[in-house]
């Protein structure tokens, strides 16, 4: 249904073909008899044009309306679903930085135990001192985002300069 009427909005076509339907329904009892409906004001020419003006304009309208509606709910979770990516983004983060304290405050201990005088230095003592630590962030979701034109949703502007600044 959802789909059906999304289509029919973004073919305005639809919604005159029911404006015609419904005037070939009237003409049908229009072509009953009726001696009051013959002077009455729905079968002036100006008044049906006047209706039909306003029908079209209405329909034209509404389906606009709903358009842009339908579309701002899109833009809403497009955003939203960059926003989680960039919230799990920054999980892995912390768990790699959480990681890389553990791995320091391991090197420390390694590094006292060489201190000690009465301590033999080994090289598995040696190769625990050494070491590496590279970081890469991780921000897929967020240059996916940006990509996508998705950043521009945003409208905090203090969330926005914090994602940026990250």
């Amino acid at each position: 249904m959802f789909r059906l009427l999304r289509f029919a909005i973004k073919n305005y076509q639809y919604a005159v073909m029911g404006y015609s339907l419904f005037k070939a329904a009237k003409s049908k009892y229009n072509k009953k008899k009726h001696s009051w409906m013959k002077n009455s004001l729905l079968n002036k020419p100006a008044f049906r044009y006047i209706f039909e003006i306003v029908v079209i304009v209405f329909s034209v309208t509404l389906s606009f309306y709903i358009q842009k509606v339908l579309l701002d709910r899109e833009k809403l979770e497009i955003k939203n679903i960059g926003l989680m990516g960039v919230v799990d983004d920054l999980k892995r983060d912390q768990a790699i930085f959480n990681q890389t304290i553990g791995s320091l405050r391991f090197r420390n201990l390694k590094l006292d135990t060489i201190f000690e005088s009465s301590y033999v230095i080994k090289p598995s003592t040696l190769n625990g001192v050494r070491g590496y630590f590279g970081y890469i962030p991780q921000d897929r979701n967020f240059n996916s985002m940006v990509s996508t034109g998705a950043v521009e949703y945003i409208k905090n502007k203090e969330l926005f300069n914090l994602i940026h600044t990250y």
